[in-house]
């Protein structure tokens, strides 16, 4: 299982709507209260001389609801769910950096929409 799979498991413990490891689905799947957890590339692992101990993962994280105050809400579930998040092929996350809101808009349907791109530092010992 990959750490963006294993993230969107973790994020579906942590928020009520749905999570998808994909991007969010169109019509006639969509509705409100869906997040979305793609990979989104990352660096090649690195460390010392003889064992890397050290990746770098980017996420992108996407929500989607009706109601714009639930989109900015959004925003500190996404932080609670990562400051909770500890990868099982881990022994620590090293660091997280969330590049909050970007991509704000309203779809077709009327549904307000939201993605962080997100980016871990984990262990990989």
């Amino acid at each position: 299982m990959s750490t963006a799979e294993e993230f969107a498991q973790h994020l579906a413990t942590v928020v009520a709507g749905t999570v998808y490891t994909s991007k969010l689905p169109a019509k006639p799947d969509s509705a409100d209260d869906q997040w979305s957890v793609v990979a989104d590339g990352g660096d090649p692992a690195t460390g010392g001389n003889v064992l890397l101990w050290k990746q770098q993962l980017n996420l992108r994280v996407s929500y989607r609801h009706r109601k714009s105050r639930e989109v900015y809400d959004a925003n500190q579930d996404l932080l609670d769910a990562l400051a909770i998040f500890s990868p099982t092929q881990s022994p620590a996350v090293l660091s997280k950096t969330i590049v909050p809101m970007s991509d704000t808009d309203e779809d077709p349907e009327g549904r307000h929409t939201a993605s962080w791109q997100v980016q871990l530092s984990i262990s990989i010992k």
